[in-house]
């Protein structure tokens, strides 16, 4: 006699996760794109806008990945450092 044994809902599980882990890293990656678009049109604005050719303000301009993020989320900022 031959028993098969599987384990269907601990497989669901990790098919699940894996497709969470997949979908948290698209949504990441696509965030962080939009966040560089943002960034580089300030940057641009910056660059269109001001007299003086230094460069500073514009390497001023960062991105910031905020960790705390509400699940399912992510945030990030664009901000000008302070002292620029």
């Amino acid at each position: 006699m031959i028993t098969i044994q599987t384990n269907l809902p601990e497989l669901k599980r990790q098919m699940a996760q894996i497709g969470q882990t997949v979908q948290r890293k698209l949504v990441r990656s696509a965030t962080g794109a939009a966040a560089r678009e943002i960034a580089n049109a300030a940057r641009s604005a910056i660059r269109m806008r001001t007299t003086r050719r230094s460069g500073t303000l514009q390497r001023a301009v960062f991105i910031a990945r905020l960790r705390r993020s509400p699940k399912g989320s992510e945030m990030y900022r664009v901000a000008i450092r302070r002292g620029a």
